[in-house]
């Protein structure tokens, strides 16, 4: 799907008009904003979306620290209900292949860092030392767990965050309370 700048653009007009065709009032952020991408209003309910986009069912972070308890999204607030990532997967296609998972912020920002803590928990395989601490997470939609990596299968893990728009419309509830929301 051309380069990550091309994919990662494609992925914010997608949730744009999809925002757009439900009636939102929305827009882009400036490019390089490092809070959010896309600001939206539906009646009384605004929120900001920061778009992940992937050609793959991949999702690379670079987080703001490496240190254990470091936010993985930069300027987070934990208890911002209006605060979501969009996670955009082109599956190798284009807009028609794509999943999007709407997922509040703070929802995110857990499990990238308990995933990247449990890998740190477990010695290099080739090496058999500590593993290296960087600002890197990942989490993938496809794949199991391992007993060594808990960063897989959150496609099953967010199935109630798949195509959850209705979190940002007037009314939409906030941050569902199980974390699968199932």
């Amino acid at each position: 799907m051309g380069n990550s700048t091309n994919t990662g653009n494609a992925g914010e007009y997608l949730v744009l008009a999809e925002l757009l065709a439900r009636g939102h009032h929305a827009g882009l952020a400036e490019r390089g904003n490092p809070t959010f991408d896309i600001i939206t209003r539906h009646g009384d309910r605004y929120s900001s979306l920061r778009v992940k986009t992937s050609s793959n069912r991949t999702f690379q972070w670079t987080a703001t620290g490496a240190r254990p308890g470091d936010a993985s999204l930069p300027r987070l607030n934990p208890s911002d209900e209006t605060d979501f990532v969009a996670l955009v997967a082109f599956n190798g296609g284009g807009p028609r292949n794509a999943e999007v998972y709407v997922v509040p912020s703070p929802v995110v920002d857990r499990a990238l860092s308990e995933a990247n803590e449990h890998y740190h928990r477990f010695p290099n395989q080739r090496t058999g030392g500590k593993r290296k601490r960087t600002n890197q997470r990942v989490i993938r939609l496809d794949g199991e767990d391992r007993p060594d990596n808990a960063s897989f299968d959150f496609a099953s893990k967010w199935a109630g965050y798949r195509d959850a728009w209705h979190l940002l419309e007037d009314g939409g509830s906030p941050t569902p309370i199980r974390e699968d929301a199932q």
